[in-house]
């Protein structure tokens, strides 16, 4: 198996994961007007870049490669519920728990490794509840790619996505949706950088702000995203 198309077959938009329904609160902004253009959709992207998705996505990534190579299923575990438990908006949660199970359901018949098995069984029986950033590492891990090439794809694939559901929200022009996907090559490569050097205690500190607003989505008069 060639790693590489692996990790571009996981993160190209045919894959069916259904992320494409959500804005994870940036239609929140949107509504208020803080949102309007292809910059203030930048700064928000900025925030949930480096706030959001550097402490709780990405590090945890960092933390199941950790304990796969020890060894420690028992640890994986718990960094999902950690991610379960401190995701506070029930949209998001929800939203992380479909796309989740979406990516396992359809990743474990791709590709095969102990733990993918172990944690998919867990789901079934209702002990765990599926998250996209635990089951993006094991098949990572699984398809034998490093670390930095699993948060790369990671990061890169969520904030494609977001960009895309930008451009039918905002809206954005192509143009400027792929000038700012563009922009964000090395600001992934920062945040990769971050997340390698961040303690396990600082897993969950999200902006309060971001987490307001995914929360207030849920009574917006009307909504073209789910969460």
């Amino acid at each position: 198996m060639n790693k590489q198309l692996f990790l571009y077959q996981l993160c190209d938009s045919s894959f069916p994961t259904g992320s494409f329904s959500h804005s994870y609160g940036f239609e929140t902004y949107m509504e208020d007007g803080t949102i309007h253009d292809a910059k203030s959709f930048n700064k928000w992207l900025d925030c949930y870049l480096h706030q959001q998705l550097c402490y709780t996505d990405g590090l945890a990534i960092c933390i199941v490669f950790k304990a796969v190579v020890a060894g420690d299923f028992t640890r994986i575990c718990e960094i999902s519920q950690y991610l379960e438990a401190q995701c506070l908006a029930k949209e998001t949660r929800i939203a992380n728990q479909k796309i989740g199970q979406q990516f396992l359901t359809l990743g474990s018949t791709l590709i095969q490794h102990e733990y993918i098995k172990t944690y998919q069984r867990l789901i079934t029986t209702g002990e765990l509840v599926a998250h996209p950033a635990i089951v993006f590492a094991l098949l990572s891990y699984a398809a034998k790619a490093t670390i930095d090439e699993t948060l790369q794809a990671f990061l890169m694939n969520n904030i494609t996505t977001l960009i895309q559901n930008a451009v039918r929200g905002v809206p954005l022009g192509q143009t400027e949706a792929q000038q700012i996907l563009l922009s964000y090559q090395t600001k992934i490569d920062g945040t990769i950088a971050t997340i390698k050097t961040l303690p396990q205690n600082a897993f969950g500190a999200v902006a309060p702000g971001l987490e307001i607003a995914q929360m207030r989505h849920e009574t917006l008069f009307a909504r073209n995203f789910m969460s």
